[in-house]
């Protein structure tokens, strides 16, 4: 075994050594923070009570009821799903895999281990915590904006507390008064007790330490998908069951009753946009860490012998089929099991929206961020960043959600199905459709093929306008011998 430990390390060695490295930022430099601006949407629903928090400052008022209101039902709904079955000594196997999420920066490569399927898993487990994944873990662990700075700014009482009283403050915790409109003061929360994880270990939700801190957005989720999708770009195969995977760790807030469906909705939105920006800025250090994992997998598949490269490793093993990636918790939002790719793609964007209705005005068109592009990379390193774009955009949700208004775009990227695309390109390089597909792909439609297609686009609305003439003709024919008869 140590011998084999030894070859791994001599192995992702050779392979970083090749790799051409350039300049670029230091991981760790100071970066700006413009995790706020992508979520001013919520001041629209909520106004933040006021400093001095010792009660004599002005109370936060609900300025969307609605809205508001569905991010109550919601979180309970999921809340109390998850504690069915559950008591004081033994909680469900959905809260001890939550218990376990909320510290995951003790343990990472258990939170994501699981998006790679069984096989995978382990291989990355190991190597995340023997040393063989160095350069992932440094990008993993980087990466991500704090989401402090917006808690800050928004000030909204976590779902546990007495919310019309609720100050931000330890020791003038319930002097506050907030208008709460139509909303209840307290909602019906289980608060999971101390227990034993997923992971064996003992942990605690934290309900008393976070109870003066704001909720809005969910820290834990925007270090989640900072994280997840760093995986899930470099090993863009496996896209959707690492961001399932992924979502669900941001949906685990909620288990807790510590968040809310907007506050993780905003920590998805803070995850992809800081990583984007995070790669941007260090290029070289994201190249190389890509390159060692998939080199690292592959070695350890072709090690143990399910296949010569990653590819047919991971169809051997049937991560990216019904032997990957699995979850059987279900709720009123993502309300069919994990058992496979299609239902890891459904969970994925179910959680994007968490079953709001639209605010905003639906059917427009969409305009990829700035960075956005870069996270298509390794899925499709022979496209342009327009063509990335492209891609982008026919897989987006529709306009209109949540953040949308103030997200720049992010709140709209599916990027579990971008990912995961087949993507056709005419002979002039024009992205001519992009489908659902088993892995990433890009293909060039032949002059024959895209002859025919622009020839039936010309050719489909006069076949219906003879028809229609055709009919008409008919009409008036037997009309005619109707009245001859008559």
């Amino acid at each position: 075994m140590k011998q084999n430990h030894m070859l791994r390390r001599l192995f992702a060695a050779s392979v970083s050594a090749a790799i051409v490295v350039s300049l670029t930022p230091a991981a760790n430099a100071a970066e700006p923070n413009p995790l706020n601006d992508y979520l001013t949407e919520f001041s629209q629903y909520w106004q933040a009570p006021s400093e001095p928090y010792d009660g004599t400052g002005a109370g936060g008022k609900v300025l969307n009821s609605k809205v508001l209101a569905d991010n109550d039902r919601i979180i309970q709904a999921i809340n109390q799903a998850a504690a069915i079955g559950a008591t004081a000594d033994s909680p469900t196997s959905q809260q001890r895999r939550a218990l376990s999420d909320r510290d995951a920066d003790k343990d990472v490569a258990h939170e994501f281990k699981d998006g790679f399927g069984p096989i995978l898993g382990e291989y990355f487990e190991e190597g995340y915590n023997n040393g063989d994944l160095d350069k992932v873990k440094e990008v993993m662990e980087s990466n991500g904006w704090s989401g402090n700075p917006s808690k800050e700014v928004n000030q909204y009482p976590r779902p546990y507390t007495q919310r019309d009283t609720w100050l931000p403050s330890k020791d003038y915790l319930t002097a506050g008064s907030n208008d709460m409109g139509d909303l209840s003061a307290t909602l019906n929360i289980y608060q999971v007790p101390d227990a034993e994880g997923s992971d064996g270990k003992t942990h605690s939700a934290s309900y008393p330490k976070n109870s003066y801190e704001g909720s809005f957005p969910s820290g834990h989720t925007n270090k989640a998908y900072s994280r997840g999708v760093v995986l899930a770009t470099m090993i863009p195969q496996l896209a959707p069951e690492i961001l399932a995977r992924t979502s669900e760790a941001g949906n685990n807030r909620i288990v807790l009753g510590v968040h809310y469906p907007l506050d993780v909705m905003a920590g998805r939105i803070g995850g992809m946009a800081s990583y984007a920006t995070y790669w941007k800025a260090n290029e070289a250090i994201v190249k190389e860490a890509s390159a060692e994992l998939q080199s690292y997998l592959s070695f350890r598949c072709k090690e143990d012998g399910y296949g010569d490269t990653l590819a047919q490793c991971i169809s051997n093993t049937g991560a990216d089929d019904d032997r990957g990636y699995s979850n059987d918790f279900t709720d009123i939002v993502s309300t069919e099991p994990v058992t496979d790719r299609t239902s890891a793609l459904k969970a994925y964007r179910a959680r994007m929206t968490y079953g709001f209705s639209q605010v905003g005005e639906a059917g427009q068109s969409f305009t990829a961020p700035d960075e956005a592009a870069l996270l298509l990379s390794y899925a499709y390193p022979t496209l342009t960043n327009e063509q990335r774009n492209t891609v982008l955009s026919a897989t987006a949700i529709d306009s209109g959600y949540a953040f949308d208004a103030s997200s720049k775009g992010w709140q709209r990227i599916d990027l579990a199905k971008a990912l995961s695309s087949k993507v056709t390109l005419d002979t002039q390089g024009e992205v001519i459709n992009v489908e659902d597909a088993k892995a990433p792909e890009v293909v060039i439609a032949s002059e024959s093929s895209a002859a025919n297609e622009q020839e039936q686009s010309h050719i489909l609305p006069v076949i219906g306008a003879v028809t229609v003439i055709i009919a008409i003709i008919a009409i008036v024919t037997i009309t005619a011998t109707k009245r001859k008869r008559v």
